[in-house]
């Protein structure tokens, strides 16, 4: 006759329970490598980084879930120096940038989880200690928060813990502010994650940002492509050197069809402060 107590039942239950997950796993990253072209990144550490030539590398990286949204969505190598680990990254509204950088954040996440990551093979990433990303804009009414207070309360955050070996993305400070508070506090976060050393990108729309780049070693421009034919901007979704000339928001408000009286006024007045 046999018998089983409830404990060994249980125990054997979980086993099996957690076979069944990892084979699920295995599945999916499997499927991942086969269907979408994702690959297996290289990682290393410190002690190792003499045997990369850049600080970081992602080859026709993606962003996973909105290369679902877009058939002619348009993936861009991304490589980071390791002598200017700092990204200061401007560009047109609709160029992509807020996308690129969640790119690199899932990239960097899903590489340390031992995941394939939406990339081409090739591609490589340091082991990071800390992942911050500060993204989006919005206010918190019941606990009496502006928008602006909570952009910096995440801000903190983000670069309460950063180290020479983290990755720090900061997209867009200061909505919620005037011009010139965004721009210093802007300048500021980025002389600290120049003198920490941090992976870090930055995104802004802000001219003077971009331009005191030249002020901090360990920082570079870089771009969101684009071309401009007479008034038409065409955005290309790829990164690039430099500094992108202008934010291009009067194009945005012809795509959300603001009239044309209004847009005549407006490419005026563009033209008269340029």
């Amino acid at each position: 006759m046999l018998s089983f107590s409830s404990s060994s039942c249980a125990r054997a239950i979980q086993k099996v329970c957690k076979t069944v997950g990892t084979l699920d796993v295995l599945t999916c990253c499997s499927k991942l490598i086969r269907l979408r072209k994702f690959s297996i990144p290289q990682i290393y550490d410190t002690s190792e980084s003499a045997l990369y030539e850049n600080k970081l590398h992602l080859i026709q990286m993606r962003h996973p879930i909105a290369e679902l949204s877009f058939s002619s969505y348009v993936p861009t190598d991304v490589s980071i120096v390791k002598h200017q680990p700092v990204i200061v990254l401007s560009g047109g509204n609709m160029s992509g940038k807020s996308c690129l950088m969640k790119s690199v954040a899932l990239s960097a996440i899903l590489c340390q989880c031992g995941f394939p990551i939406p990339c081409n093979s090739g591609s490589y990433l340091p082991m990071f200690d800390h992942i911050a990303v500060r993204a989006g804009a919005e206010d918190d009414i019941l606990r009496g928060k502006s928008t602006f207070l909570c952009e910096l309360e995440e801000t903190q955050q983000a670069l309460k813990f950063a180290t020479s070996d983290s990755l720090v993305l900061l997209d867009e400070l200061g909505r919620g502010t005037a011009s010139l508070d965004a721009a210093a506090i802007t300048t500021a976060v980025l002389n600290h994650v120049c003198t920490i050393g941090a992976v870090s990108f930055l995104s802004t729309h802000s001219s003077y940002v971009s331009d005191s780049v030249h002020e901090f070693e360990a920082c570079q421009a870089r771009h969101m492509g684009f071309v401009k034919d007479d008034e038409i901007v065409r955005f290309l979704y790829s990164f690039k050197k430099g500094k992108s000339p202008s934010s291009y928001g009067v194009n945005v408000a012809q795509m959300a069809g603001i009239g044309k009286d209004i847009i005549k006024v407006a490419q005026d007045i563009v033209s008269g402060i340029e």
